[in-house]
């Protein structure tokens, strides 16, 4: 368990240093991505993949891919597994098995990548009110800091000798009373720190986010994939009616 935790917060934590995107564009390139995985047949899939994992080269997020990859496949592998069991096709098993572990690579390269504050501030520029553009943006940076919290509990356990090897309802207990402890800690200061920043109010930029050529090749290759997806089962669809 605690290496799924690691590999989630290795694999979708922002990295600075890494190559930029606009944190609009890649917001909108990730839904796009997330759709076409959904509608894609299996031949699709491959080529979302090769495409991905281009991206990941050229972003320079590749370790960070890994990392995220490794932590959902054990969540991939048991809908492999039930599918393969209930419904008995292997094929949709492991297209199901490909979409997920797909989902996992472009939402790592977009969380390494995109700075959640810049999106905050990209959406209020855009007219999108300060407390609906800052609630997802602080709800998914806690994310990581509980993760963290809960492999500093682990490992702090284990060196205390408080913690058995083997699985116990006692020591799922202790772990979870230090984890709901420090949340609520960092609730507490999160709370404070933006009141103090004026949480909801409007607020001044000073940075202009401009719109890349890397971006805008990188919404057209998405937004092309997206049609050929959406051709391929209009054809399809053509094809079976007559």
């Amino acid at each position: 368990m605690s290496f799924i935790l690691k590999g989630i917060y290795e694999g979708f934590t922002y990295r600075k240093g890494k190559k930029a995107f606009h944190p609009l564009t890649s917001l909108v390139i990730l839904s796009i991505q997330f759709l076409s995985m959904i509608l894609a047949d299996m031949p699709m899939l491959l080529c979302i993949a090769a495409i991905l994992i281009v991206e990941a080269f050229l972003a320079r997020t590749v370790r960070e891919n890994v990392a995220a990859v490794k932590a959902v496949v054990p969540i991939a592998s048991i809908a492999f597994l039930s599918i393969t069991f209930f419904y008995m096709n292997i094929q949709h098993s492991f297209t199901v098995f490909l979409r997920i572990i797909l989902g996992a690579l472009a939402f790592s390269t977009f969380a390494v990548t995109t700075n959640l504050s810049d999106i905050a501030r990209s959406l209020e520029r855009i007219g999108v009110p300060p407390r609906f553009s800052q609630v997802p943006v602080v709800a998914f940076r806690v994310i990581p800091s509980v993760i963290s919290d809960t492999l500093n509990t682990h490992l702090a356990l284990r060196l205390r000798r408080e913690l058995g090897t083997r699985f116990s309802i006692k020591n799922m207990i202790k772990m979870v009373a230090v984890i709901v402890a420090s949340s609520l800690y960092r609730a507490e200061s999160i709370a404070e720190a933006l009141y103090l920043k004026g949480f909801g109010a409007k607020r001044s930029h000073f940075y202009t986010y401009k719109v890349s050529l890397g971006d805008l090749s990188r919404m057209i290759m998405w937004l092309l994939v997206f049609l050929l997806i959406i051709l391929n089962k209009t054809n399809y669809l053509v094809l079976s009616i007559f």
